[in-house]
């Protein structure tokens, strides 16, 4: 007797990323489809709670690539949340895999390779920014992620170990020491926030390109913290996310929003 197909594809948004040599769309593992076909069925709160067991060997877990998915899949979920947690636990899942060399200072202090902690942070900063094209418009580049999510970290590792010369020279940039006001930020305010809220001038492709491409341009630290304030976390919750104080988020994001306006203030002017 033959068995009836798993039905997947009513429930399950398929891949967009086609193959090169064959203009066929990517598919995602059976084994993936099939549990995304059953997290489906479940609430996004639930989901969001069993991302973040990360045993594999527990029955609960859910791989790194269904993770991804939900991450996207959420994106315009009213459940913020649940959405927050899931964007922690995808981020954890890169962590896994991106492992950093410490030598310990003594009691609780330890200091990372910094080669290793740059490759790490160029990696997560890469994807983030994926991420928030993906919130407006689809990024098939995002696909890999869903079909083998361990081979496609290690594809973006090389790519930051090539490009981590460049990087390390972009984090060079110095500082701003003037300290902007926030009416002089309005501008950037509402610059950042329309990459997640795409509405009235925001639907504009070329004004959001030009938002994302002077956020490319900050150093890594401080692109991070804007990039997650894109995602809608909050300082307290940026900060427990990138490991340091929240008084250092705030100042990276200041750095950033005068740098930013410096950088879009041109438009004001036209």
């Amino acid at each position: 007797m033959t068995k009836e197909p798993i039905r997947v594809a009513t429930a399950v948004p398929p891949l967009r990323k086609r193959k090169q040599s064959t203009g066929e769309v990517y598919s995602r593992r059976t084994p993936v489809e099939q549990l995304l076909a059953a997290l489906h069925e479940i609430s996004i709160e639930e989901v969001a709670r069993r991302s973040e067991i990360l045993d594999s060997a527990d029955p609960e877990y859910i791989p790194p690539e269904a993770v991804m998915h939900f991450v996207r899949f959420a994106k315009n979920c009213s459940d913020q949340l649940a959405y927050k947690s899931l964007f922690r636990s995808l981020r954890q899942r890169f962590l896994q895999l991106l492992r950093v060399n410490r030598k310990s200072l003594g009691g609780d202090r330890y200091i990372e390779d910094s080669y290793q902690a740059a490759v790490r942070d160029a990696v997560v900063d890469n994807v983030t920014e994926k991420l928030c094209h993906d919130r407006n418009a689809y990024d098939d580049r995002l696909d890999y992620f869903e079909i083998n999510f361990n081979s496609a970290v290690a594809r973006a590792r090389r790519t930051a170990k090539r490009d981590s010369s460049e990087n390390r020279k972009r984090e060079n940039c110095q500082s701003l020491e003037a300290v902007v006001e926030s009416a002089d930020l309005d501008g950037v305010d509402t610059a950042i926030r329309s990459l997640r809220d795409v509405s009235e001038k925001f639907e504009d492709f070329s004004y959001r390109s030009g938002v994302y491409s002077a956020i490319s341009l900050l150093p890594d630290e401080e692109r991070q913290v804007i990039q997650l304030l894109v995602e809608g976390f909050k300082i307290k919750e940026i900060a427990e996310l990138v490991g340091c104080t929240e008084k250092t988020v705030s100042a990276r994001r200041n750095r950033a929003r005068a740098k930013l306006r410096e950088e879009l203030y041109l438009e004001d002017r036209v």
